[in-house]
């Protein structure tokens, strides 16, 4: 894939691929999280929130070892239908819970393998579009051809406070403001500016965020 490709594309396939090999495992595991939250069922069962909740301390490495072995031994459990229906994960339940499987996977290459077959869940589990990832995925990974270093300047208790804030909260209404700062530290990066200044969405592992937090 090129840089005009990953700029343009709007399937997700091809993009996936790419973040397989230009991503951070950390990375990776939050697009998983992204697309659990973005796939809630509106009657979602409870252990949803609890493991999307986990899994992301899990990608931060903040998990203690009791909710990792935990939501572990509960997602790591869904092989089958069975298995699903057994723990109240049917119906539209059932596409979540496996991302939160492979979320939580011990290993990195089980975490890629949901992303390599993302697209197969569309017509497996029920969901209505899985395209709706790819503007996540540009979001924590911005464009991965062209990497931006911010300037050491442009991290200031100002700035890194507003991207914690929006990183704790999930909340990245104030992504304007984190513009306005960053631009009064000096930033005169239109990719950086114009990115916060978007529309978004925004969402957990954003790249401007994740790089004032020095997360990788």
């Amino acid at each position: 894939m090129t840089e005009a490709e990953w700029l343009n594309a709007t399937n997700l396939n091809p993009l996936l691929h790419t973040a397989r090999r230009l991503s951070s495992e950390r990375k990776l595991r939050l697009f998983v999280c992204a697309c659990v939250r973005g796939f809630f069922p509106a009657n979602a069962h409870p252990d949803l929130r609890r493991g999307v909740n986990a899994a992301e301390q899990m990608a931060d490495g903040t998990a203690s070892l009791a909710v990792t072995e935990s939501t572990r031994e509960l997602f790591g459990s869904l092989i089958y239908v069975g298995d699903y229906e057994a723990q109240g994960f049917a119906g539209e339940n059932m596409a979540p819970a496996t991302f939160i499987r492979h979320a939580v996977a011990p290993r990195a290459d089980q975490v890629a393998r949901v992303i390599s077959y993302l697209s197969d869940y569309d017509a497996d589990m029920g969901l209505e579009n899985t395209q709706t990832g790819v503007p996540w995925l540009r979001d924590i990974l911005g464009n991965p051809f062209c990497p931006i270093a911010l300037s050491p300047d442009w991290r200031t208790g100002t700035t890194i406070s507003l991207a914690q804030q929006m990183y704790d909260s999930r909340d990245f209404s104030a992504m304007p403001i984190l513009a306005d700062a960053l631009q009064d530290a000096g930033c005169d990066n239109t990719d950086i500016l114009d990115h916060c200044r978007s529309d978004g969405p925004h969402i957990r592992g954003c790249w401007v965020v994740d790089a004032i937090l020095g997360k990788a």
